[in-house]
């Protein structure tokens, strides 16, 4: 009996706390206050703004790949498939490179926090094409689906 007081007064002793078979307690951790996040106008035209995005499955024999998607939020065509074992910043660039040869460059891409869009090979590449790389993180979701409806609005009443 005096080991579960020992464990209530002092609930970091996890030794007291295996040998009584209780499991240790830990802090909640605070939700922190998310940041206004500006939304951005839904494009009016093809090629105004891509958005990227890596989905990730695994072959048979249990080895992983990764698969680069190209879109076009405007006209919604899947402008790239690319998929490979490993893909960096580099191999991205080359991706978006084979895309502006057919397309033509987008002003704009959206990406999420992923860090082969935040490589310098993919910083290089947008300097060098004068394009801007426009961020939002991954529990940022509702912002893509809030700007597929204000294009579906857009498109539907053009």
């Amino acid at each position: 009996m005096r080991l579960r007081e020992l464990a209530e007064v002092r609930q970091r002793f996890g030794y007291l706390y295996k040998l009584e078979g209780l499991g240790v307690r830990t802090k909640k951790r605070k939700k922190r206050g998310s940041h206004l996040r500006v939304v951005p106008s839904p494009p009016t035209r093809p090629n105004e703004r891509w958005c990227m995005d890596f989905v990730q499955d695994s072959l048979i024999d249990g080895r992983k790949f990764r698969a680069l998607t190209v879109v076009d939020v405007f006209t919604r065509e899947c402008l790239a498939v690319h998929a490979d074992s490993s893909l960096s910043g580099s191999k991205v660039a080359v991706v978006l490179d084979g895309v502006a040869q057919l397309r033509g460059h987008a002003s704009q891409i959206t990406v999420d926090n992923g860090t082969e869009f935040y490589s310098k090979a993919m910083d290089h590449w947008a300097w060098k094409h004068q394009m801007k790389l426009d961020s939002f993180g991954p529990a940022s979701r509702w912002r893509t689906a809030t700007s597929r409806a204000s294009t579906e609005g857009s498109a539907t009443s053009a």
